[in-house]
């Protein structure tokens, strides 16, 4: 989550006087999910993780994947933009299973 803070304070608070970043975890009934929320300008139309150059960005979503989760940047409502790192439980003891 070092990444998304990073680009909270990167993209989502540049050229502000001041701003917000949430951090937010919360247990779900299969896993756990955090939430990295800024309240800046947003994400740039079309923007796709996916298709990302950003390095730290594939290195976050192949951590979540080894994990067995998901790691994904979306608009937060009603501005902003979201970093959500999603990894589900796994039984006592065992690695999550990629």
């Amino acid at each position: 989550m070092a990444e998304a803070i990073a680009n909270a304070i990167e993209h989502g608070l540049v050229g502000r006087d001041h701003g917000s970043i949430r951090v937010d975890l919360v247990q779900t009934a299969t896993g756990l999910q955090l939430c990295v929320t800024d309240d800046g300008a947003g994400l740039p139309e079309g923007f796709d993780t996916r298709g990302s150059t950003s390095l730290g960005l594939k290195i976050a979503t192949t951590l979540a994947r080894q994990l067995g989760g998901s790691f994904d940047v979306r608009s937060a409502d009603p501005v902003g933009a979201q970093s959500v790192l999603t990894i589900p439980h796994s039984p006592a003891g065992q690695p999550p299973t990629p």
